[in-house]
């Protein structure tokens, strides 16, 4: 993913398209019992940080959609079967699976409706949602193999350099990170958990349980205010 070609942010700034910079592991606590609302039917969905582009998939390929209200576009992601999309923060970018044996991370990059496929991947199976360059360089987590650990990528121009040793995590896919990349959010057997850490240069703290139940592709937002997972075949939002 190359941030620096795709996106000029001003340093020092709090808001980018009208949303408030993560300085500061966030606040998430529980979302039982509060409002929910259904986005769209998918098999696996990705949003960009502000919530107004959502990348999902169906049983009969990819889409892109705007936010709110917008029509669904059909994208091109390639020849082969597609699986665990996770979109950049600034919704420019997108690491999704090949599902070839063994699966594969690939990045596309963006451009209007259509996605091209020169963006560098980390290497691994699955890969979640990165950091955002306001915050220095991007960090992404990566399930190594279906089952294996998960390694900690930075951006380095266009490579992506390990960071720490393989750890192991408690998901199936990769876990996603927010923005600032010091809060990562997953999906067990238990429910979706969340952990948090100060700085980018430790591993994360541990995991605290925010919603019980199943879920996939937990994407926490807004500050950890929101939670979009996939609930039986629906991206569904949960906000405090």
């Amino acid at each position: 993913m190359r941030s620096s070609a795709l996106l000029v942010l001003l340093a020092g700034c709090d808001v980018v398209a009208g949303v408030e910079i993560e300085r500061a592991p966030c606040d998430a606590g529980s979302f039982a019992d509060v409002a929910t609302s259904d986005l769209v039917a998918a098999t696996g969905f990705s949003l960009s940080w502000d919530r107004d582009l959502i990348v999902y998939l169906t049983d009969t390929g990819a889409f892109q959609q705007r936010l709110p209200g917008g029509d669904a576009i059909a994208i091109d992601l390639g020849i082969y079967d597609v699986g665990e999309p996770a979109l950049a923060p600034e919704g420019d970018a997108l690491f999704y699976t090949q599902q070839i044996e063994p699966p594969l991370v690939v990045a596309a990059l963006r451009a209007g409706t259509s996605w091209t496929f020169d963006g560098v991947a980390p290497a691994g199976s699955f890969a979640g949602t990165p950091s955002s360059p306001e915050f220095g360089p991007r960090r992404v987590l990566v399930r190594v193999a279906m089952g294996g650990a998960v390694q900690e990528y930075e951006q380095d121009g266009n490579a992506w350099v390990p960071v720490g040793a393989l750890q192991a995590v408690d998901s199936t896919i990769a876990p996603n990170l927010t923005p600032s990349g010091l809060d990562m959010v997953f999906a067990s057997r238990d429910g979706v958990l969340v952990a948090h850490r100060a700085s980018v240069d430790e591993w994360f703290g541990e995991p605290l349980l925010i919603q019980p139940g199943e879920h996939q592709f937990p994407q926490l937002l807004d500050r950890c205010r929101e939670l979009y997972t996939l609930d039986q075949l629906v991206v569904r939002r949960y906000a405090r």
